[in-house]
C-alpha cells in the first residue's frame, strides 16, 4: 500500500492542477497551455520513473525470496540424508 503513494500524490496534484486550469487558460492562452502540457510530462515521466522502480524492487524481492526457499529446501534435504 505504500508503494503506491507516491502515485497517487502525483494524481491528486494533477487533478488538482486541472481543476483550477480554467483560470491559468483564460489569463494568458498559449503560456497556459505550455504550464499545462509541461505539468502532464512531468506527471507522467514520474508516474512511469516510480512503476519502473517498484518493478525493480519487485523483481529483487522475488528473487531473494526464491533464493531463501532454495537454500531452505537444500539445507533440509541434506539434513534428511
Amino acid at each position: 500500500m505504500l508503494g503506491l503513494l507516491p502515485a497517487q500524490v502525483i494524481n491528486v496534484y494533477l487533478g488538482s492542477t486541472l481543476r483550477s486550469m480554467h483560470d491559468v487558460f483564460h489569463e494568458s492562452h498559449l503560456t497556459g497551455y505550455v504550464v499545462f502540457a509541461f505539468q502532464i510530462l512531468i506527471g507522467i515521466t514520474l508516474m512511469v520513473w516510480v512503476v519502473q522502480k517498484a518493478r525493480k524492487e519487485l523483481t529483487i524481492a522475488i528473487m531473494a525470496a526464491e533464493l531463501g526457499r532454495e537454500t531452505i529446501s537444500t539445507s533440509s534435504s541434506s539434513s534428511i540424508s
